[in-house]
């Protein structure tokens, strides 16, 4: 379930992806309230079919050939997007904010205030 804008090089073995040939005009911006990240985002992002992240769909990882797992040794499941958000466990949307909204969005992905 990655996505791939711009012209980006997806991995050829990836079984979901979705390329999206547009440019998603990123800005991060650092203002006295925090650090914002704003894009465009396409409708198509939105309707694209994922499962949810866990231990099992991650598999082993490549060098030291061990499954993805919390601290405690207990499984993953990545139900909570960046923000806090609970994921849709059916259809969750790609990428580290669940239903993001569709056109310009604007996310606080860090504060600066103590």
């Amino acid at each position: 379930g990655n996505v791939y804008l711009n012209g980006a090089t997806r991995f050829e073995n990836e079984s979901n992806p979705l390329d999206l040939a547009y440019n998603p005009e990123i800005i991060i911006e650092e203002t006295e309230e925090g650090i914002f990240l704003s894009m465009n985002i396409d409708k198509k992002l939105i309707k694209m079919k994922n499962q949810m992240v866990t231990t099992e769909l991650l598999g082993e990882a490549l060098i030291p050939g061990q499954g993805y797992v919390n601290p405690d040794d207990s499984p993953i499941t990545i139900d909570i997007d960046y923000l806090g958000k609970t994921r849709n466990r059916r259809n969750p949307t790609a990428g580290p904010f669940e239903n993001p909204g569709r056109g310009k969005q604007t996310f606080k992905v860090w504060s600066t205030k103590n």
